[in-house]
């Protein structure tokens, strides 16, 4: 946490230092900027001066994006940390950490660095690891929010339906219906495809919010305890045919013993 309020901080330093140089390179490298950052006019909720990170970060709303601390930060002399904000952005969930500075090179402007944390703060929420491949949407609606391990581990499969196995999707599906309508949280294992092409068993949990009015999906790799649980009911389904057919031969023996026995005796 310290070292990312440090890197933040050093973010609005150096950006500072770039508009107060103003020059046409300098505001170049402002807008390279690795961090979002912005530029904030003290009693103005709009971002004036947005970098091509802060831009990436919140789309077309990139320069209306109201930050709270703005007045604050304009009193002090040091940083303001925020290490979980949420924003509002027409319902989708983004939660960033923030530092805000007072600027040096501008009166009655404040420079604002953050970096987005939803991610880490969903999968808080939702009792998951970060390993845990997370989406979820309104209740009426495509998806709107996939986390970046999802990304990276269905990289083909925009869609989370086409992620998923043919064979499983239809249970999905109706786990889905059931939280939203329960609003609880319904569990499955499904296969879901890696960006490889392989397919791989997980637990799903689908959790609707108490309100109804959101949901996530959540899939952990389960994909080596599944298939030793396979292995395990096969060995088992093995033994017990090798268990049914040494009693029938027992028995087989047993009346070819009393055939040859009777047989003799007559």
């Amino acid at each position: 946490m310290e070292a990312r309020e440090h890197r933040l901080d050093v973010a609005c330093r150096i950006a500072d230092a770039l508009i107060e140089n103003a020059s046409g390179e300098a505001m170049t490298l402002f807008d390279e900027l690795e961090s979002p950052t912005a530029v904030f006019e003290v009693g103005h909720q709009a971002a004036q001066i947005p970098n091509a990170a802060w831009r990436a970060l919140f789309g077309a709303r990139s320069s209306s994006v109201a930050i709270a601390g703005i007045d604050e930060a304009a009193q002090r002399d040091g940083s303001v940390h925020r290490v979980e904000l949420a924003l509002e952005l027409g319902g989708q969930p983004v939660y960033c950490a923030i530092s805000l500075r007072r600027s040096c090179a501008r009166k009655a402007h404040v420079i604002v660095a953050c970096t987005d944390v939803t991610d880490e703060v969903i999968a808080r929420q939702l009792a998951v690891d970060e390993d845990a491949l997370v989406w979820g949407g309104p209740h009426i609606g495509d998806p709107d929010y996939y986390n970046g391990r999802w990304a990276a581990y269905v990289q083909s499969h925009p869609r989370w339906q086409h992620a998923i196995h043919r064979d499983d999707v239809a249970k999905c599906t109706k786990g889905l219906s059931w939280a939203l309508h329960e609003r609880g949280s319904s569990d499955i294992e499904a296969r879901v495809c890696r960006t490889d092409g392989e397919y791989r068993w997980h637990h799903i949990r689908f959790t609707a919010s108490s309100s109804g009015s959101r949901w996530f999906g959540t899939a952990i790799d389960v994909h080596h305890a599944h298939e030793a649980q396979v292995e395990r009911d096969e060995l088992l389904v093995r033994l017990r045919t090798a268990n049914v057919d040494a009693a029938k031969a027992s028995r087989l023996k047993d009346f070819s013993r009393w055939f040859r026995m009777s047989f003799v005796r007559r």
